[in-house]
């Protein structure tokens, strides 16, 4: 996926390393790279669950279904 989300941003001078990118890296761009491209993890799941059920709870006491 990583790629993916970098490609087409040559222009800025970000260079990837395939080797960085397949060992999971926190920083997966060439050390000739313009940019530093780094890997933050996340756990989005909990916070989409927080977020359904804030709205949920906001709309139960509104008539709505």
């Amino acid at each position: 996926m990583k790629p993916v989300i970098c490609d087409g941003l040559g222009f800025l001078g970000i260079v990837l390393s395939k080797p960085r990118n397949a060992e999971t890296a926190g920083v997966i761009s060439t050390d000739a790279s313009r940019a530093t491209v780094r890997v933050i993890r996340t756990d989005e799941d909990p916070m989409i669950a927080r977020s359904v059920d804030c709205i949920l709870e906001t709309n139960a006491g509104n008539g709505e279904d």
